[in-house]
């Protein structure tokens, strides 16, 4: 707890607003090493933790807890959220799966409606929104009013703006998304300008992280063009792919 509550100090130091702390990782390698889905083992390490870093950093900075339902129960839910909230949490998001479930189908969002019950704190609902009838769906089965999209954002980019608009959040949201070169490149031209002077490896490093995103929405939704930007073998030649 010690450790994670410096951290979360620092973090705050170097400017951030918020901290998000995660419970809910099935990566091996982190689970390995006490962290992530882990931790759901043990509700009171749960509470512990978020205790130390709620105590550590000022109050106008909230502390939220990510979690899935379980290790492999999915009913371990309940005690681990009541735990986050009784160590402070500000809000408590809940990926609709267990750890052993990893990202395999479906996602069990009735058992966010129950945790709603159970707590006073606003809980975000995380899982399988893919598309904007996933989030009416979703919305449905689970009573929340926040939510949390991953990788369906990451499919399809206009996906939030959509559902904002959904909300009655955002009045002028994009049209669909169509996928084409012209609409990922300043998407792409954004993410390269921020991560380049951040990552160790540079443009090589960026290089590799845009074709895997465009791979992750070229296998929910062919792009005709995925295939040229995949043997681009710098970032110059990438984006002139792009812009042809």
């Amino acid at each position: 707890e010690r450790l994670m509550a410096r951290a979360a100090a620092h973090a705050v130091r170097l400017g951030a607003r918020a901290i998000d702390l995660n419970f809910g990782c099935p990566s091996k390698t982190v689970n390995r090493h006490d962290g992530g889905a882990t931790l759901l083992k043990y509700p009171e390490r749960i509470r512990a933790i978020v205790a130390a870093v709620r105590a550590e950093v000022d109050r106008a900075i909230p502390v939220s807890a990510k979690m899935r339902l379980g290790w492999e129960e999915r009913e371990d839910i309940y005690r681990n959220a009541v735990e986050a909230e009784a160590g402070g949490a500000s809000w408590i998001t809940i990926h609709a799966r267990t750890k052993r479930q990893g990202y395999a189908p479906p996602a069990y969002w009735s058992y966010i409606r129950e945790v709603r019950e159970r707590v006073s704190v606003p809980v975000v609902a995380n899982g399988d929104i893919w598309s904007l009838d996933d989030f009416k769906r979703c919305r449905e089965e689970t009573g929340a009013i926040h939510f949390m999209i991953g990788r369906g954002a990451l499919a399809d980019p206009s996906l939030p703006l959509k559902i904002a608009r959904e909300l009655g959040l955002e009045a002028h949201a994009q049209a669909d998304f169509a996928h084409a070169p012209s609409e990922w490149e300043p998407l792409l031209a954004r993410f390269n300008e921020l991560n380049v002077p951040v990552l160790r490896k540079g443009q090589e490093a960026v290089l590799g992280r845009m074709k895997q995103w465009l791979k992750f929405a070229h296998l929910r939704q062919p792009l005709a063009w995925f295939d040229d930007v995949k043997r681009t073998e710098s970032i110059d030649d990438f984006f002139a792919v792009l812009r042809r």
